[in-house]
């Protein structure tokens, strides 16, 4: 009877709503619930603290308070983009429940093999339970993300009353960073969740058309797994480096030791890093066209391109939103290029300026619209996929340990290969 509750799955929306209920508390309690006029009084007193006498000398508290005024609109906005966190789990969670789950589980129970363990996905399955899941991550690091910027906004943030100001938005400012690049790094790695499950559907054509067999098809199979995916596995190993770097900068800003040369460490290496990403991104997007344009990927997930498209939404949206918006935030390189074109043509740009917490709070607010999107299209384009016909379930004969061996597809009516290659391709399989 706990068998379903132990799963990966269950353990892992588990966590992600008592995070959700976490964070959407803190925002309504610490945040959301201060009028206007609570704010105030707590940026004045920030304002008129002793460190920040020299801090933020030179600015008028009106200076001040200006860059952090939540508009009527935009705490509208962020309020509704909170709760609609609520409907991404929800879907995300009937979509692998009724959808994948249930549905496994009775073809499980008729496996010789998986009869005794039904509530466990095959390899393949967790892999597009992975891409199903992801989206509802997202969500939640944007959401942590959102209380970093409110905090500021409030005037409430840790450490505001012993630290400097600057200092102050300097951490949160990191901890906003590390929230969305934890999102990025789970949204690369569904990237890779729907390559590796594409490669592995696309290895069978061997097995299945008896055009191999033995080494020869293993090879062919190692082959397809590896070099076939070049452009994604650049892709992912790039985004997930930049990830990663991003996250060990944003950490480092928040002790004052580190900040300089994090900061010196950051403007060096990320652009150079965003230039060869963007390179990539172009290879990554031509690979996978190819390899969703064959015959036997279109037989076994129709429409595989879109449902491609799924897993990088969030990254496209992340990357371009923020770009589209840094053109409207005052003192970013951006927005002093796009002042000069809008003088010429006399459009008044500083009616819809942000300031750098404004413009990262409407980020956020779009982005966990964003989410609800994702979910959404992910439930569309996976409604219809056929699971037993697909290759999804691959259900093969299971060793003393509960994993699947390798003794072929027995659950597709795959031949296998018996032999050491075979033996490292089922290890290449998670």
């Amino acid at each position: 009877r706990m068998a379903p509750a132990l799963q990966w799955y269950a353990l892992y929306f588990a966590g992600v709503v008592v995070y959700m209920v976490y964070s959407i508390y803190e925002l309504l309690t610490e945040y959301d619930s201060l009028s206007p006029e609570s704010v105030a009084d707590n940026l004045r007193r920030t304002f008129d603290l002793p460190q920040n006498q020299l801090a933020l000398a030179g600015k008028t508290f009106e200076e001040f308070q200006e860059s952090l005024i939540i508009r009527p609109w935009l705490r509208r906005l962020n309020l509704v983009s909170q709760f609609a966190c609520v409907p991404v789990v929800v879907i995300a969670m009937v979509h692998v429940w009724k959808f994948l789950v249930l549905k496994g589980k009775r073809f499980a129970e008729r496996d010789p093999h998986w009869s005794s363990v039904p509530w466990k996905p095959p390899t393949r399955m967790n892999w597009l339970l992975l891409v199903i899941t992801m989206p509802v991550m997202f969500c939640v690091c944007s959401m942590r993300a959102t209380c970093r910027i409110m905090a500021v906004m409030t005037g409430t943030a840790h450490g505001h009353e012993t630290l400097e100001w600057p200092r102050v938005q300097t951490v949160e400012f990191a901890m906003y960073t590390s929230d969305l690049e934890l999102a990025a790094l789970f949204q690369f790695s569904t990237v890779y969740a729907f390559a590796r499950l594409c490669g592995s559907i696309l290895s069978d054509r061997a097995f299945f058309k008896g055009e191999m067999a033995g080494e020869d098809a293993a090879e062919y199979t190692l082959i397809i797994k590896t070099a076939g995916f070049l452009g994604v596995w650049a892709f992912v190993a790039v985004g997930m480096v930049r990830c990663i770097f991003s996250f060990l900068i944003a950490e480092a800003e928040q002790f004052e030791t580190y900040a300089e040369m994090a900061s010196r460490a950051q403007e060096t290496a990320f652009q150079q890093v965003s230039t060869v990403f963007s390179a990539i991104t172009v290879l990554c997007v031509i690979n996978m066209a190819i390899i969703c344009r064959m015959s036997f990927i279109k037989d076994k997930i129709q429409k595989a391109n879109q449902k491609f498209m799924g897993t990088r939404l969030l990254l496209l949206a992340g990357e371009i939103q923020a770009k589209i918006v840094a053109a409207f935030t005052v003192g970013s390189a951006l927005y002093k290029q796009v002042d000069q074109h809008a003088k010429q043509l006399h459009f008044p740009i500083h009616k819809w300026n942000f300031s750098d917490e404004q413009a990262h709070l409407f980020h956020l607010s779009l982005l966990n619209f964003e989410c609800l999107v994702v979910v959404i299209y992910n439930l569309v384009a996976w409604f219809n996929l056929d699971l037993e016909t697909s290759g999804v379930l691959n259900f093969k004969p299971l060793t003393r340990d509960g994993n699947a061996g390798n003794a072929g597809n027995a659950g597709n009516g795959g031949g296998g290969g018996e032999n050491e290659k075979s033996t490292l391709l089922d290890a290449m399989d998670f």
